[in-house]
């Protein structure tokens, strides 16, 4: 496993083959709420699906 998965890196990740993020930090932080981060995380790898 891995660490540092955030909205600069999830894309990445994904388009190497990863079913599954497990995000810490960039999901539970003080600058944004949970669903914020998911929709920033989901946004990302949408992204990456569309390159693919």
């Amino acid at each position: 496993m891995v660490g540092g998965v955030y909205e600069g890196t999830a894309a990445a990740v994904v388009e190497a083959g990863a079913q599954v993020l497990v995000a810490g930090s960039a999901v539970f932080n003080e600058r944004e709420s949970v669903a914020q981060a998911i929709e920033r995380l989901r946004r990302a790898i949408a992204g990456a699906a569309y390159r693919g």
